[in-house]
């Protein structure tokens, strides 16, 4: 007998914050590259007031509001399936026999497999969202890696290179160093300035973002008297920022994925980058970007051997571009979750995919 088919079906995102980090954009571009004939992401739950930003959830189409975390039962009832980061769902949710729950496992902490751990009855499976993220866990519950995709929508410009970098007050031998994300402790911004301090020459250090430690990412600016620092924040037109850039440097101490490296790529930027996330992977060191120990003066190293050798790091540059482009691409990611996603919900026993018409 045939399966009943209801398309699309409803998923609902649930995790602690909508802010400006990469799992919003996760979220987003999983919105716009699902076939809408199979997927629709019917609503995202946040479940922590500290970490909601009304303003930035105001700038999506997507359908985000705040629901505290003993509500959520009653608020999901409804989803096909529930995609869920950063919360011990197991407090807050029983299995399902009808529902798929899946985890998404967006970094790579403690914090984060603690999670996962406090949602490990409830969920039937995890994404991980690299293989270092899956080789740090050491899943031994069902688990699949999906990369994170790049909306190349966002990485669009509007003003030439030439002008862009006029802009800021940077000469043609200005080398300019970026940054891209949230200004917090663990991302060790503060290494960027420093590292500029070091080298010689004319050199410009821009930081797009925001978040808690911009003060004193301010305060040591000012003490650098010999690197200019900008700050500046976007969210769209990503590509008037990278197209000013000469290096992009992700000295992280830890990330899952890091979609900033990944559009860096894209954008034919040369990397340098701690061996975290998509880095500890896919990225050869000297081949398609640079590794980094993470601290100033190997940092300032790096970058002096791209401003030094330029034709090789172009090379470089343009090798990143054929990864992000096999590997990192939204429609893809959508694609694969998508698949997943069908056939977590056609195991649940209980489900309208698994119920049979006598004819």
């Amino acid at each position: 007998m045939p399966k009943i088919r209801r398309a699309p079906s409803r998923i609902h995102i649930v995790g602690p914050a909508w802010m400006h980090g990469g799992t919003e954009q996760h979220a987003n571009a999983l919105a716009r590259f699902f076939d809408p004939r199979r997927m629709r992401i019917d609503c995202v739950h946040v479940t922590t007031s500290q970490y909601f930003d009304q303003n930035f959830a105001d700038e999506t189409f997507l359908n985000i509001r705040e629901t505290k975390p003993e509500d959520l039962a009653d608020a999901t009832a409804d989803a096909d399936c529930v995609l869920h980061w950063g919360i011990e769902l197991d407090k807050y949710l029983a299995p399902s026999t009808r529902q798929a729950r899946i985890a998404i496992a967006h970094g790579a902490s403690h914090w984060g497999k603690a999670m996962l751990n406090g949602s490990s009855k409830t969920t039937d499976h995890t994404i991980c969202v690299s293989q270092h993220v899956a080789n740090e866990y050491k899943l031994a519950t069902p688990h699949t890696v999906v990369r994170n995709g790049i909306d190349t929508a966002r990485l669009t410009n509007t003003v030439s290179a030439h002008d862009a970098r006029a802009s800021i007050g940077a000469t043609e031998e200005t080398f300019i160093i970026g940054y891209l994300g949230r200004l917090a402790t663990d991302k060790r911004i503060d290494r960027i300035i420093q590292a500029a301090a070091l080298m010689t020459g004319e050199t410009m250090v821009i930081i797009c973002g925001c978040g808690p430690e911009e003060p004193a990412l301010r305060d040591l600016a000012k003490r650098c008297t010999n690197t200019a620092v900008r700050f500046t924040y976007l969210s769209q037109y990503l590509g008037d920022f990278f197209q000013t850039l000469d290096a992009f440097v992700m000295p992280s101490e830890h990330e899952g994925f890091c979609l900033a490296t990944a559009e860096a790529m894209w954008s034919r930027v040369p990397v340098v980058t701690t061996r975290t996330g998509l880095a500890a992977t896919d990225i050869n060191d000297g081949i398609n970007g640079l590794i980094t120990d993470g601290t100033p003066e190997d940092i300032a190293q790096q970058l002096t051997a791209i401003r030094e050798n330029i034709n090789a790091a172009t090379c470089m540059a343009h090798l990143g571009h054929e990864t992000a482009s096999t590997f990192y691409m939204a429609k893809r990611m959508a694609a694969d979750y998508a698949d997943l996603i069908e056939r977590e919900i056609e195991a649940k026993p209980d489900h309208e995919f698994t119920r049979r018409i006598p004819f």
